[in-house]
């Protein structure tokens, strides 16, 4: 999240708070779930969860930073 937060400063780019958004999503359910929690609701759905907030985040990146388009950069 650091980093996502120093390339958006660096870039200006404002697209980049649902990168952010989701990187910290992620990083509160990974910090304060509980075991019993994740096993209650199944391993197997806790990592595919994971799997998919990861996915998402990379797309978030890749809209932000790699496939704008590029009438947004120059008005940026």
């Amino acid at each position: 999240q650091i980093a996502l937060d120093a390339i958006a400063a660096l870039t200006e780019r404002r697209k980049a708070i649902r990168a952010n958004r989701l990187v910290g999503r992620l990083r509160a359910s990974l910090s304060f779930d509980q075991i019993e929690d994740i096993m209650a609701g199944g391993l197997r759905r806790y990592l595919m969860d994971i799997q998919q907030q990861c996915g998402q985040i990379h797309t978030a990146i890749q809209q932000t930073y790699i496939a704008y388009q590029i009438d947004s950069a120059l008005i940026s």
